[in-house]
């Protein structure tokens, strides 16, 4: 049943487009097999956290969700 919350799904896509963006994670088109080596720190993730849901917080859904 939809309705208007977020689903497991949604955040998800929404996490893999915001590391793609951040150059973190390779899109299907570049990828090439091979996983990057990860140089991703812990201070490091808890800063790429706080950016992710301040991207949830300024994506404009009315334009982009549709």
């Amino acid at each position: 049943m939809a309705g208007n919350w977020f689903t497991n799904f949604q955040v998800i896509t929404l996490a893999i487009f915001f590391l793609q963006s951040k150059n973190i994670l390779q899109s299907m088109e570049t990828y090439d097999g091979q996983a990057p080596a990860s140089n991703v720190s812990l201070p490091h993730l808890h800063r790429l956290l706080y950016e992710f849901f301040e991207f949830l917080i300024s994506f404009n859904f009315e334009k982009e969700g549709n």
